[in-house]
This record gives structure tokens, C-alpha cells and sequence, in this order.
């Protein structure tokens, strides 16, 4: 009922998904700790379906139940039969026959799946995520990694501008605003410091011609035919603009800060001191997921994001991270843009990159605790089965069946 509300809510909906291109998968998770390439991620959708199907669907309790019920009947009969044959007792092998069909009902199994299931759906309903039924955890048990966009590691609040360094006035302001359009343009986290900014001047940010990012040095752009560039000191040595030497920049870089520079048409604007922090909710829930094996695949067109950055904030370790190069970031990108118009509803979130974690993780370690209770209660009704056997059929004086 629960699920049902979360799903049938106002407002958009996200269906997990897990990506389907293998040899693309293997090339994103090249370099990370875990061998399967197995990612899921998020997209948008109109509606989810199928929920009532896959809420119903059979799970492992009733499956074993439906094996074991035939394979222990017929064992039941054939103890019934020899109790009657070696003892002669009609009613002796009618409760022979009894005896057995009762240990070797998995009493435990129903419990055993539903409450740990119950118990993670009721977890997840609040962190935004909505699991439908077993088939979900199925269905994203094995992931390996998850896909995250830079900018929802690093949200509006996580980004912080603590000063601009102007060098050549060359229209300041102006060149300020083409390079926060070619920041916005290009979703860059860094952008999200300067909507205050905006907001407060009321300026209106002129238009981006195009906008490419060149992988670990920054953004190339356009505007009014003249070239953009933000980025890092190599980016700018790359187009022959001077920047200031690595003495000048490193008394900004100090305290876990960093450095942007900014030029237009050839010439060195600014500088652009950011810091970073990470988002506490999405924290917790990657180092959960990192417990549990799963890794993290990062899009971004911030020169600043790199493997060790995100290590460092979110207390991971850095083989748990890989930032993608433009090619796999812009596949990633698309995976995440698509919007279909219906979904199955095997999990469902808000589309905060933690209720996807956390949701992913939940059913990685469910997996395994279900798992280990079906073998646990598969062992003690094997185990019932032939101590009711050996008590049914090796009756000595003053034991047996009565």
C-alpha cells in the first residue's frame, strides 16, 4: 500500500534501470575494483508499470516451497509405506506420514524472505526510492556500480566561491558573464556558485555558440565568435594564454581549494577560487554502497572532479571511483536524458542520486541475507526429514511412532 502511494504521488518519477551495453559497461568499469560490469542508473519516466505484477511475483519462499512439497510428499509416502511394511501398523504409518509432511514444512521460509523485504521497503519509502517486490532485488542484486553526475556530487550548496582574481580588464563584467554561460552551458557544478550572483546583478547571460570539454584541463567555448576558455593553467598553456606562475596560484590553492582561470579571445580574465563539500545525505549512502562492492562512475565537465577529489570528500577509496572521459560521460549523459513515457516498476526513486544508492545497496545485501536463509531452512528440513525417518522406521521396544 505504501509502495503504491509513493508511486502513484504527484511529481516526477525515475525508473532505475541497469545499462545494457556490455562491451561500453566493461570500458567504464575499466580501472576500478570490481570485475562484472553491472551499472545501474536513472532516467525519467511517465508512469511506472506492471507494479501489481511485480508486487505479487513469486519469491524465493514460495519457490522453494513449491519444489520441496512434492520431493517431501512423495518421501512421506514411501517412509508411510515401509513403517506399514515392517511393523504391520496401519495407523502406525498414517502418523509415520504425518510425522514427516510435518518437519519438512519450511515453516520459517515466508518469514524469512517477506519481513527483510518489508523491512528495506519501509527504509527506503522515506529516503525516496520505492522498491516493488523481489523481483527488484533480482533485478539489481548484482550491480556492481552506479552512475552519478558531478553536479548532483556537487550541488548548489556544496559549492562554494570564496573569490574572483580579475587580471586584464577587458570588459570584466562582461567576460565574467560569457564565462558563467559557458559554465551553465556546459552543467558545470562550479555554475551553481554563481546563481546568486546572477540573480542579484539581474544580468542576462548571452548566448553560447558551442561549448566542448576537454577531459582533466576544462571547457573550450563560443560566444560572439570569440573563444572562451575555463579551465586550468594547462588549458590556457595549451592556447597560449600566460597565466600567473605555480607560486601565485598555490597561495589560493591552500585549504582544500581550487583554482578555475578564466579567458576570452586570448586574454587571461580571471580566476575563479572554489571549494568543494561534500553532500552529507549521498555520503553516507556511497560509503554504504562501497561496503557492499558497488563502485561509482562519475560524469563531469569540472577539471577540478577528479578521482582522488571525490575519494578525499566522500571517505572512499579511490579505486571506488571513476571519473569518465568525455566519450563514456556523454553516453552516460544520454542513458540518463532518455524519458520514457511507461516503466516497469521495479524500483522507482525521486532521482536523487542517494535514494539510487541507497535503494541498489539495499537489494546488493538483501540478496545475500535471503539467499542464506532459504540454504539455513533448506538444511534443517533435510535435516528433520531424516531424523523423522530414523525415528519413524528404526522403532526399538518402548519407542516409535504412537
Amino acid at each position: 500500500k505504501e509502495n503504491f502511494k509513493f508511486t502513484a504521488a504527484d511529481g516526477q518519477r525515475y525508473a532505475a534501470k541497469i545499462y545494457n551495453n556490455e562491451s561500453v559497461a566493461t570500458q567504464m568499469m575499466s580501472g576500478t575494483a570490481v570485475e562484472q560490469p553491472i551499472i545501474a542508473y536513472q532516467h525519467r519516466t511517465g508512469f511506472p508499470s506492471n507494479f501489481l505484477k511485480i508486487s505479487y511475483a513469486p519469491d524465493p519462499s514460495e519457490d522453494l516451497a513449491s519444489k520441496l512439497a512434492p520431493a517431501t510428499s512423495i518421501i512421506a509416502v514411501v517412509v508411510a509405506l515401509l513403517y506399514g511394511i515392517f511393523f504391520g501398523s496401519f495407523s502406525g504409518a498414517v502418523n509415520a506420514f504425518a510425522l514427516v509432511c510435518a518437519v519438512c514444512v519450511p515453516v520459517s521460509t515466508l518469514l524469512a524472505v517477506n519481513i527483510p523485504m518489508y523491512n528495506l521497503c519501509k527504509k527506503l519509502l522515506p529516503t525516496g526510492a520505492m522498491l516493488s517486490g523481489y523481483p527488484s532485488v533480482k533485478q539489481f542484486c548484482d550491480s556492481t556500480a552506479v552512475m552519478i553526475d558531478a553536479n548532483e556530487l556537487f550541488p548548489a550548496d556544496s559549492v562554494f566561491l570564496d573569490g574572483i582574481k580579475t587580471f586584464e580588464d577587458y570588459n570584466t563584467d562582461e567576460s565574467l558573464l560569457c564565462g558563467i554561460a559557458i559554465l551553465k552551458e556546459a552543467q558545470n557544478p562550479i555554475a551553481n556558485a554563481f546563481d546568486s550572483v546572477v540573480a542579484e546583478t539581474e544580468e542576462t547571460l548571452p548566448e553560447v555558440e558551442s561549448v566542448l570539454y576537454e577531459d582533466e584541463i576544462g571547457l573550450v567555448g563560443w560566444i560572439k565568435s570569440e573563444r572562451i576558455l575555463v579551465g586550468s593553467r594547462t588549458l590556457m598553456e595549451k592556447y597560449s594564454v600566460e597565466v600567473p606562475n605555480m607560486e601565485y596560484e598555490e597561495k589560493y590553492t591552500s585549504q582544500g581549494r581550487q583554482v578555475t582561470y578564466l579567458s576570452r579571445a586570448g586574454r587571461l580574465v580571471a580566476m575563479f577560487v572554489t571549494r568543494y563539500t561534500p553532500d552529507a545525505q549521498l555520503k553516507a549512502e556511497m560509503q554504504r554502497a562501497e561496503t557492499n562492492g558497488i563502485s561509482f562512475l562519475i560524469r563531469t565537465t569540472d577539471y577540478n572532479v577528479t578521482n582522488d577529489l571525490v575519494a578525499k570528500l566522500y571517505d572512499l577509496f579511490y579505486r571506488s571511483i571513476k571519473v569518465l572521459p568525455t566519450g563514456l560521460g556523454n553516453v552516460l549523459k544520454e542513458a540518463e536524458d532518455t524519458v520514457e513515457e511507461t516503466s516497469r516498476s521495479y524500483l522507482i526513486t525521486n532521482g536523487k542520486a542517494a535514494s539510487l544508492a541507497r535503494a541498489v545497496t539495499g537489494c546488493v545485501k538483501i540478496k545475500h541475507n535471503i539467499s542464506l536463509s532459504i540454504i539455513i531452512q533448506l538444511i534443517a528440513v533435510i535435516f528433520g526429514l531424516l531424523v523423522a525417518s530414523t525415528f519413524a522406521l528404526c522403532r526399538r521396544a518402548g519407542y516409535g511412532v504412537a
